[in-house]
């Protein structure tokens, strides 16, 4: 939901408020290999080295817009509401396939005591950078049904998004079966336009239980997020940019047990 309102309290400028709400739900699968290889140079060290390739996803979208005006009476008309839903009947509905970007990842990790008996080892630390051009996604109509829509749309993509470098970095201390572990990740601004800052970054931290083959893992992480996009565009007139910033809270319980 987009929401502008008139800052100048004055209730004869034709304009108090228009409102706008997207609905969007997206669905679908997607399918990629990944492959990599580690170095062990000592027996405390690894250097590894992966690259995952591009996922093909097939996804289908719902979505429907409702726009809401108060134009304080101008010529007669108060408060209207308008949706897509009016227009077509329906909510408007689309099936095309999607294309991410490679991925490429180098990491280091050392062993805290490394031993053959892994029971003495008390931890480890770690880092990977991962190398991803955003603006290589591709959109494609397997129907051919857009009219050359996604062309124009893979042009805007390569020339709105760019490569950005992620950084994380962990640790693991090991207390017998209890492992106590925490987590940084930080993720580049994607955007080529200097008005949008879209810096993600990931703080996390959890407890593990190990033993005889049981394992338990109780993670939070908490995401600091930063966004921005254009809500319209004027040929003739101002606009700017909406940045966002917020934070997300996420708890994870794994179970498993290897046999």
């Amino acid at each position: 939901t987009f929401r502008e309102s008139d800052a100048t309290t004055n209730p004869n400028n034709d304009f108090n408020y228009f409102t706008a709400e997207d609905y969007l739900d997206t669905r679908g699968s997607g399918i990629n290999l990944k492959a990599g290889m580690i170095f062990k140079p000592v027996e405390q060290l690894r250097i590894g080295i992966s690259a995952h390739t591009p996922t093909l996803y097939d996804l289908s979208d719902v979505y429907s817009t409702t726009i809401t005006t108060d134009l304080e009476g101008y010529q007669g008309n108060g408060v209207l509401t308008q949706s897509s839903q009016d227009l077509l009947g329906q909510s408007g509905e689309f099936a095309y396939q999607f294309v991410n970007p490679w991925r490429f990842t180098a990491g280091i990790a050392y062993v805290l005591r490394e031993v053959q008996d892994v029971t003495n080892q008390k931890g480890f630390l770690t880092a990977d950078v991962e190398l991803v051009n955003y603006g290589r996604g591709k959109f494609s109509d397997p129907d051919d049904l857009s009219g050359g829509f996604f062309d124009e749309l893979n042009g805007v993509v390569r020339n709105q998004y760019r490569n950005v470098i992620n950084v994380r970095v962990g640790g693991e201390l090991k207390f017998n079966t209890i492992m106590v572990r925490g987590g940084f990740g930080y993720f580049g601004n994607p955007y080529t336009d200097p008005d949008l800052d879209g810096v993600r970054m990931n703080i996390s931290g959890g407890l593990g239980w190990r033993n005889k083959g049981k394992f338990i893992d109780l993670t939070y992480v908490h995401q600091i997020v930063n966004d921005g996009f254009y809500p319209y565009r004027l040929n003739d007139n101002f606009f700017a940019p909406v940045n966002m910033g917020g934070a997300l809270g996420t708890v994870m319980l794994t179970v498993g047990f290897k046999y």
